[in-house]
């Protein structure tokens, strides 16, 4: 049977990496919902800006386009 001291080293390596791994998981959620994508954080954004992309690249070359920002 393992030692009181071995159960408590292992008890605490196991609590230390998984605080580590929670860390590294929030870091990385905050990370792609920060600098990630408009859609991630600010879904009416995102289709907004898909909606003037797909208009830019339907305007021929010499045409106009006015953009109403509100």
């Amino acid at each position: 049977m393992p030692s009181r001291h071995s159960l408590d080293k292992t008890a605490r390596a196991a609590l230390g990496w998984s605080f580590l791994t929670l860390g590294l998981i929030h870091v990385g959620l905050t990370a792609l919902v920060g600098w990630g994508p408009a859609e991630f954080h600010d879904p009416l954004y995102g289709e907004k800006l898909q909606q003037l992309r797909g208009r830019l690249a339907q305007a021929s070359a010499g045409s106009r386009l006015v953009v109403v920002l509100v």
